[in-house]
């Protein structure tokens, strides 16, 4: 619920947990989030409204450039490299609804940054939304998360092909966010199965 220049949300028990990896990103200097600001008289949490346009459905095109995609990408490799010095996270709970299953907990996941949860900011800044399931998780898992949910944007592949070509992974991990440390194979290995997995549920 929109309140003025903030927005209103109910809780969980993962509140706390979102609210102080929030902080830190903020405190970190990292932009593409919203700010938070505690718990209204409802015991709803307030964040800032991020004023812009929601990417999907109706403005995929916003993204459909290699240079917008090479600027989300930074955005995630930023929020990773902001969110590596988060080192508390296994005193806090968290949502596991997204969670890796399987993989080291390495970093703080969004683990669910996907078109539906990008801003385009009407001063042309990107900002992801609904942190509810950030939960430890390896950085290639975030990554084919968001290679899965950005896969329209491949040429000639749509959401329910379960390939994932060799010649798309270069491009694909160094346009969602890939980077020194981050294991192309795995990404490609984890998206060729949450691609199928959706496909099978489809």
């Amino acid at each position: 619920m929109r309140v003025g220049h903030t927005v209103r949300r109910p809780t969980g028990f993962w509140t706390p947990s979102v609210h102080a990896l929030l902080s830190h990103l903020q405190d970190r200097g990292f932009t593409g989030s919203p700010r938070v600001h505690g718990l209204d008289e409802q015991g709803r949490e307030v964040l800032d409204y991020v004023d812009g346009l929601i990417v999907w459905p109706d403005h995929f095109a916003l993204v459909e450039s290699d240079s917008a995609l090479a600027e989300v990408a930074s955005l995630i490799r930023n929020f990773h490299d902001a969110a590596a010095s988060f080192n508390l996270f296994d005193r806090h709970a968290w949502s596991d609804r997204g969670a890796d299953p399987v993989g080291p907990h390495e970093i703080l996941c969004h683990n669910d940054l996907a078109p539906w949860n990008l801003v385009r900011g009407n001063g042309g800044d990107w900002t992801f939304i609904d942190w509810d399931l950030a939960a430890p998780g390896r950085r290639s898992w975030d990554i084919a998360w968001a290679l899965l949910s950005f896969a329209p944007l491949m040429p000639d592949r749509g959401l329910a092909d379960a390939r994932i070509a060799d010649e798309d992974v270069p491009r694909a991990v160094e346009f969602r966010g890939g980077g020194p440390g981050v294991d192309g194979q795995a990404v490609r290995t984890i998206a060729a199965s949450l691609v199928g997995v959706r496909a099978a549920s489809a």
